[in-house]
């Protein structure tokens, strides 16, 4: 009797999964083979490789980094490129455009002179890394800049020189650098003309100097007893008498103090319960075209005279940011003391003081009953006039019905 012979088919993936049972290696995925069983169950070797097992190892090795230098250094500005200190890197499995190279700074930065530590990372495919640690070196031989005050420097005897007096401008690519200055001619303890020499040194003892002359002279004061010393830079001194409500600006004289009247201006001062505080106050610079005040109330051409007191130089006030919207009711009261505590004028007048007397310019606040010059008065408004009423007959702002 003939056996029946049953052909099966056994798939190698079993003995795969055997062999690689437990343990880490790569396996290479064997073909299938044949083998024939009898109908009595013997098997019969048909000759055929039942399958072929193959491992690789696992890649553990990181790549190898070679530098040119572990101690780089570049000129403050220029750009640093770590890629041109690696001169080559190399993995046993991974081929060169796989591997990812990073750069990180672990202290300090290359913004400035000085060492910084950073490492240079390469990895491989399989996740190995190396990395080389490096010292980057930031030189500078740049100079700070400087620029001296142009004319010569006026000082008062007794006040202690600072150097922001005698210097217009300085920088440097590192940072602030630290500003010195010595006499190399006179006395600054007595009046008279002194040499300075005022240097800038960088945080790389970089360096530049120039010298420049400083006239050291004795406070003067008026008859009202005010400082009217001239002031460097400043044109104009501003006095404001509450008695007669006018303000008169004084010019400098020969000898460059402020005793000179040069224009008067009719203003409003402070009311009852609002007075405007006497004294003497440098302007901080501040000034607006248009200054919302306290009232909700607009003020025009505003400049501060004091932010701890609140008060300021401006127009008239109006009803809102518009030149056509005065609040007529308050004009004419101008001679008068109306406002709340800030200086009022005209528009012009207000005008003249926001373009002409730059930060820092001396106001002088008083009392008496004289001045030392006049004012030319002022266009009152016709309250009547619906038309014109709601300008400030002084602006020139183009659509004014006074201008017409």
């Amino acid at each position: 009797m003939k056996h029946k012979r049953l052909l099966l088919k056994l798939s190698s993936l079993l003995l795969v999964a055997l062999l690689t049972a437990g343990c880490g290696s790569k396996i290479n995925e064997p073909a299938e083979t044949e083998t024939e069983i009898s109908a009595d169950g013997s098997e019969i070797d048909l000759g055929v490789q039942a399958s072929e097992v193959s491992t690789v190892s696992e890649d553990t090795t990181a790549p190898t980094i070679e530098l040119t230098t572990s101690t780089p250094s570049f000129e403050l500005g220029d750009e640093f490129d770590y890629i041109s200190i690696i001169k080559s890197i190399t993995d046993d499995t991974t081929a060169k455009e796989n591997i990812t190279v990073d750069f990180e700074i672990t202290e300090g930065d290359i913004e400035h002179a000085g060492d910084t530590k950073a490492n240079i990372t390469a990895t491989d495919a399989a996740g190995n890394i190396a990395t080389e640690g490096i010292v980057i070196t930031v030189t500078d031989s740049v100079a700070p800049t400087l620029e001296l005050k142009k004319d010569t420097v006026t000082s008062i005897l007794g006040d202690k020189l600072s150097w922001q007096e005698l210097v217009a401008s300085v920088s440097d690519n590192d940072g602030e650098p630290v500003i010195t200055f010595d006499v190399i001619e006179g006395d600054l303890d007595k009046a008279g003309y002194c040499t300075i020499e005022v240097t800038a040194t960088d945080a790389s003892k970089n360096s530049t100097s120039g010298t420049i002359k400083v006239h050291r002279k004795k406070r003067v004061y008026n008859d009202l007893g005010w400082d009217i010393t001239g002031i460097d830079g400043q044109p104009y001194l501003v006095g404001v008498n509450r008695t007669t409500c006018q303000v008169t600006v004084y010019g400098k004289d020969d000898n460059g103090n402020y005793t000179s009247p040069v224009i008067a201006f009719p203003c409003s001062v402070g009311r009852e319960g609002w007075e405007t505080p006497t004294g003497r106050f440098v302007t901080p610079g501040t000034r607006y075209e248009w200054r919302r005040m306290i009232d909700d109330t607009y003020g025009r051409y505003a400049t501060v005279i004091s932010k701890a007191d609140g008060i300021l130089f401006h127009s008239v006030p109006y009803y809102s940011p518009n030149p056509d919207d005065l609040e007529w009711p308050e004009f004419n009261k101008l001679g008068h003391p109306a406002s709340l505590g800030c200086i009022r004028m005209i528009c012009a007048h207000a005008g003249w003081i926001f373009y002409n007397c730059p930060e820092g310019f001396v106001t002088i606040i008083y009392d008496a009953e004289t001045d030392p010059i006049h004012h030319n008065g002022y266009t009152h408004i016709d309250e009547s006039n619906e038309k014109t009423r709601v300008w400030d007959p002084s602006d020139i702002t183009e659509g004014n019905p006074w201008r017409e």
